[in-house]
């Protein structure tokens, strides 16, 4: 019996918590879109004469978070989840009638990302801070379907340091649509380069970067 009672307090307490929170200013839910992604080098060489360049491509991220709004305009949110992003490789042809051949470089992350929230008004949010993502599976994907394990050319780099901002408006009172852009601060690979005749010309950094289009629901 007493234990009947124990448990029934701490639903009546769970109950009454909930809008309790919600009046504090926290607010809790999922979220999920649609990331263009693609990768940024600081190279400082002419590429035009390359025989190969980089594309973007589409992926996609599912995340929950967490948000607190203060009795100020200011807020924090977290974000934490998974997200699919990279790019692709695509080998120029001069011949008009033949598709370029194309490797597409999926990585899976990982990500944390922590915001300082500006509110204006009702229903505009501004948002910024830093991103941390750790990478758990990179494969590359040829034209003809087959995968390939490349986590050896991600090794040292695995977590990954960016830069985020974001701005969201609220349509109703459970749902959201946000903007995002993120880009790298400390490079995911170096790579290394030579003219045709083999000659090293130096290397440069490679960087992450993506936009992303993403709903978000209050539960």
């Amino acid at each position: 019996m007493k234990t009947i009672r124990m448990l029934a307090m701490t639903i009546v307490i769970a109950l009454i918590s909930i809008p309790l929170s919600a009046q504090q200013g926290f607010s809790f839910g999922l979220e999920g879109g649609l990331v263009l992604s693609g990768f940024y080098s600081d190279i400082d060489t002419d590429l035009s004469n390359w025989d190969v360049r980089n594309a973007p491509q589409t992926g996609f991220q599912v995340n929950t978070f967490a948000a607190y709004r203060f009795k100020k305009p200011f807020g924090i949110s977290f974000s934490p989840g998974f997200i699919l992003k990279g790019g692709d490789f695509v080998e120029k042809e001069n011949d008009p009638l033949i598709d370029p051949s194309r490797i597409k470089m999926n990585l899976y992350y990982l990500q944390f990302p922590l915001f300082g929230d500006f509110h204006i008004g009702k229903k505009f949010i501004i948002s910024a801070g830093p991103e941390l993502s750790y990478l758990i599976k990179a494969e590359a994907k040829l034209d003809n379907g087959d995968k390939n394990d490349v986590m050896h050319m991600y090794g040292d780099a695995r977590l990954e340091i960016s830069g985020i901002v974001a701005g969201s408006y609220r349509i109703t009172d459970r749902i959201d649509i946000a903007l995002t852009f993120s880009h790298g601060i400390n490079p995911i690979r170096e790579l290394y380069y030579t003219d045709q005749n083999g000659n090293d010309l130096g290397s440069y950094k490679e960087f992450n970067r993506y936009c992303s289009v993403k709903g978000r629901f209050r539960i």
